[in-house]
């Protein structure tokens, strides 16, 4: 038998003998293969559990909460919307009451000038209920400079008393809110003198 031999039967008896069997010692058992967990491992499991299921709900909470305060803020927005609409209508109604009292007139005893009269009363009670919201006349003047933002060339045509690129006239009134313009003026506007041409 060779010395290599005699040395590992001579280290398995004596861990025999230490353990008090007869069995040989495996490589597992010297080295604590297949100990018992230690008790403080069970209880970190437990706690890392708990918080994992405590930061699920709170996620689902926090979603829930984003969607009842989605669903708040499109109700919000909507009765806003209705507010305001509703306050341009009521503004409104002092318009139809014009309207109103011009048409319960008998057309034998109203003149046209009277007739006229009427239009321009519910038309000045109309602006006016516009102009508390925030409208503007856009009505340029006969010689102010052209601008593309807030006018509309449907003409140009030559002008000896108004520079080029200079309003003529206007077409058609503009409106704008702030600095939103909703309908640009319509206008003409005098084009670059031509030449005179000579033989």
């Amino acid at each position: 038998m060779s010395e290599t031999k005699r040395r590992q039967e001579k280290s398995v008896g004596e861990a025999s003998e230490a353990t008090g069997t007869d069995r040989p010692v495996t490589e597992d058992a010297r080295f604590g293969a297949g100990a018992p967990e230690e008790p403080g491992q069970d209880a970190q499991l437990k706690e890392l559990t708990a918080r994992l299921d405590e930061a699920l709900a709170a996620r689902k909470r926090a979603l829930a909460d984003f969607a009842n305060y989605q669903r708040r803020a499109a109700e919000t927005e909507a009765q806003a919307a209705e507010a305001g609409v509703a306050r341009v209508v009521r503004s409104l109604l002092g318009v139809l009451d014009h309207f109103d009292l011009a048409l319960d007139q008998r057309s034998q005893e109203i003149t046209l000038q009277q007739l006229l009269g009427g239009v321009k009363m519910a038309r000045d009670e109309l602006l006016k209920a516009l102009a508390s919201h925030g409208l503007q006349r856009l009505q340029p003047s006969v010689g102010e400079e052209f601008d593309p933002h807030r006018h509309e060339a449907v003409m140009r045509e030559p002008a000896g008393d108004v520079a080029s690129d200079h309003i003529v006239s206007v077409v058609q009134t503009g409106y704008m809110m702030g600095e939103m313009v909703l309908r640009p003026a319509k206008v003409t506007v005098a084009a670059e003198p031509q030449p005179d041409g000579g033989d």
